[in-house]
């Protein structure tokens, strides 16, 4: 697996996008039952960037913890 991959989620600022249910409950519970992989907030996505994007606020990385 690669160190980083980036992925993409598309209804994590709609009404039921609360990390309770839909895709912010599902990354959570992968993170709690997956000690290799671990997804994430892509951080610094938006550096050096200009207009800033919708989309980019939706962008993750699902981290290979085993690969660093």
């Amino acid at each position: 697996m690669l160190s980083h991959v980036p992925m993409y989620f598309d209804d994590i600022e709609l009404t039921f996008g609360h990390r309770y249910a839909g895709e912010l409950f599902a990354i959570h519970e992968f993170n709690s039952m997956s000690s290799t992989v671990k997804v994430d907030v892509w951080r610094g996505i938006q550096n050096g960037r200009l207009p800033d994007s919708p989309w980019r606020r939706k962008m993750y990385l699902a981290h290979g913890l085993e690969a660093i």
